[in-house]
């Protein structure tokens, strides 16, 4: 059985299109940046990749991550 990444998982979630759609001009090294640093918001709050929306993350939760 083929391990999905989770690079595939978070480009399936259609929540993401926008993000997706909003880096897709910029350069590799600046697309991984932003992926790297979405993954790590993910993983900061034990959200599923192919099932997070950042709808659900209110201010008061972003303040808790920048701490």
């Amino acid at each position: 059985m083929d391990k999905i990444s989770w690079k595939n998982e978070l480009k399936d979630n259609e929540n993401l299109d926008a993000f997706f759609d909003h880096i897709s001009l910029k350069s590799d090294a600046t697309k991984a940046t932003y992926l790297w640093i979405l993954k790590g918001i993910i993983d900061f709050y034990g959200y599923s990749y192919s099932e997070f929306d950042p709808k659900c993350i209110i201010q008061k939760e972003y303040k808790r991550l920048i701490r």
